[in-house]
C-alpha cells in the first residue's frame, strides 16, 4: 500500500518561497555567479539574524567563510558579525577536540592491528573544505575493519571509553546491530563505529567489501588514515542523504557539491552510474545528484545522467527531496514526535506516546540479568540523559506545540514529505530492479 501524495498547496509554498535569506543563503553555499549589485540589494533586505537562525550552527561557519569572499561581506551587520565569528570558534574548538579524540582511537586501532576508514565529515573536512574547522560534526564516523568491530569496542571500553551518557553500560552506545557510539573518557567527544556502515546495507556484501579494498591513505588534519576511494565516497555520501530522506539539510549536500568538485576528474561518471545500476543503488544516488546539482550548484557531468535512464517519480521525487532539505532546520522536531507523527491513527500515537514515556526507561530483554538495583540505576540514567541533553529541545517544541501551532504543522507536513519520499525511493528502485 502506498503513502498518498504531498498536497500540491505545500510544495507550491516551498517553491515561491524566495526570501532574500534563501537566496543569499543558496547563492553563497553553491557559488553561483552574481553581480555585486545583486549582492548588495539582497544583503539589504535579508533578515540576518533569521538566516543564521534557519541555516543552522552546522551551515553558518561555512556560510560565514563563503559570504566573505562576496561584495556583501562589508553590509552584514555587527550582531550577525559577531554571531558568525562565534559559531566559527565553537565550531574551530570541536574541530580540535574530534581530532585528539580521533587521534587516540587510530593509534589504539594501529597498535591492536585493526583497520579502519574514516567516514563522511572526518575525511571531507580535510579534503575538499578549504578549512577543516568550518565543517562542523556531532561526531566522527569510522568504518571498522570487517568482523573486527566488537574487539575494537572491548579495546576502547578497557581504556576508559565509554557510552555516549558517560556510562558503563554494554548496551549503552549500540544505535543499530553494526554500530556503536562511544565517548572518549576525558574528552566530550564520541565516535560511531560502524560494520558496516547502515547507508552501506543494500549494497551486496562482495561489493562492501571491494569499496574497503579500493580506500585509500590521506593526510587528515596530520593523521594518516584510510578514506573511501573518489566514486566509492560519491556513492556513501548519495546513499547515506537519501537514507535520511534529506531530512538533515543543506550540509550532506554542501558536503556533495565539495566532493563533486574537487574529484571531478578523477571519476569516470558513466561507469559509476552503470555500476550504481548493477548495484541496485541507482536511484538514491541519481536523485542526491540531480538535487545537489539544483539546490548547490553540484558540477556533476551531464554524462552521469545520460548514462542510464532516469529512475521513475523523479520530478516528485525532486521536489519533495527540496522540500526536507530547505526546511530540515526551520521547522524540525524531535524524532520520536515524527516517528508519533507518521503513525495513521490516534491510539498509535498515544500507544508510542505511552511507551516512550515508560516502557523505554524499563530493562530491555537483554538487560534481564541485571538486579533490579541496577536496572533502575539505568533506567535513571537513561532518564537524567533525556533531561539533561535532551531537555532544551523539548521544552522549546513544548512552547512551539502551545504558541507556534503552524510551526509545528509544517513540521509534521515535512515528516509526511519524507515517508512519501521514501516509498517513492523504494518503488523507484523496485521498479528498475524488475524491469
Amino acid at each position: 500500500m502506498g503513502i498518498a501524495p504531498v498536497d500540491d498547496a505545500l510544495v507550491n509554498e516551498n517553491r515561491d518561497a524566495a526570501s532574500a535569506e534563501r537566496a543569499l543563503l543558496l547563492s553563497a553555499l553553491s557559488g553561483i555567479p552574481r553581480d555585486d549589485a545583486w549582492w548588495q540589494e539582497t544583503a539589504a533586505r535579508a533578515d540576518w539574524m533569521a538566516l543564521l537562525r534557519d541555516a543552522g550552527p552546522q551551515i553558518v561557519p561555512y556560510f560565514g567563510y563563503a559570504i566573505d569572499k562576496t561584495p556583501c561581506a562589508a553590509l552584514i551587520p555587527g550582531i550577525a558579525r559577531a554571531e558568525i565569528v562565534q559559531q566559527r570558534r565553537h565550531a574551530a574548538v570541536m574541530s580540535l577536540r574530534q581530532r585528539a579524540v580521533f587521534r587516540a582511537a587510530r593509534d589504539l586501532f594501529v597498535a591492536n592491528d585493526i583497520g579502519m576508514v574514516v567516514l563522511k565529515g572526518g575525511a571531507l573536512r580535510h579534503l575538499v573544505y578549504p578549512d577543516p574547522t568550518i565543517r562542523p560534526m556531532m561526531d566522527v564516523d569510522l568504518w571498522i575493519q570487517p568482523g573486527r568491530l566488537h574487539h575494537a569496542v572491548d579495546l576502547l571500553r578497557a581504556a576508559g571509553w565509554k557510552g555516549p551518557r558517560g556510562g558503563r553500560d554494554q548496551r549503552e552506545g549500540v544505535t543499530t546491530e553494526g554500530s556503536r557510539m562511544l565517548r572518549h573518557p576525558d574528552i566530550a567527544v564520541t565516535i560511531e563505529f560502524h560494520d558496516p556502515p547502515e547507508s552501506l546495507l543494500p549494497i551486496a556484501g562482495d561489493e562492501r567489501a571491494a569499496m574497503w579494498t579500493r580506500a585509500r591513505d590521506a593526510s587528515l588534519g596530520g593523521v594518516t588514515a584510510a578514506v573511501l576511494a573518489p566514486p566509492d565516497m560519491i556513492v556513501h555520501l548519495c546513499l547515506n542523504i537519501a537514507k535520511d530522506h534529506f531530512r538533515i539539510g543543506l550540509r550532506p549536500l554542501l558536503d556533495l557539491r565539495l566532493a563533486v568538485a574537487h574529484w571531478r576528474d578523477e571519476i569516470d561518471w558513466p561507469a559509476l552510474a552503470e555500476r550504481c545500476d548493477r548495484l541496485g543503488a541507482l536511484t538514491a544516488v541519481f536523485l542526491a545528484l540531480h538535487v545537489a546539482r539544483e539546490l548547490m550548484n553540484a558540477p556533476v557531468p551531464d554524462s552521469f545522467f545520460s548514462a542510464v535512464a532516469p529512475p521513475d517519480h523523479l520530478a516528485e521525487m525532486c521536489e519533495l527531496a527540496r522540500l526536507s532539505a530547505l526546511d530540515a532546520v526551520i521547522y524540525r522536531i524531535p524524532s520520536y514526535a515524527a516517528v508519533i507523527v507518521e503513525q495513521t491513527s490516534i491510539s498509535k500515537r498515544i500507544g508510542l506516546l505511552a511507551r516512550r514515556l515508560t516502557v523505554y526507561y524499563l530493562p530491555r530483554q537483554q538487560d534481564a540479568w541485571r538486579s533490579p538495583v541496577r536496572s533502575v540505576a539505568n533506567a535513571l540514567s537513561r532518564f537524567a540523559f533525556d533531561v539533561f541533553v535532551k531537555g532544551a529541545r523539548d521544552l522549546r517544541f513544548l512552547r512551539q506545540l502551545l504558541f507556534e501551532r503552524s510551526r509545528v504543522r509544517r513540521g509534521a507536513d515535512l515528516v509526511r514529505v519524507r515517508a512519501r519520499l521514501g516509498y517513492l525511493l523504494q518503488d523507484a528502485e523496485r521498479e528498475r530492479r524488475s524491469s
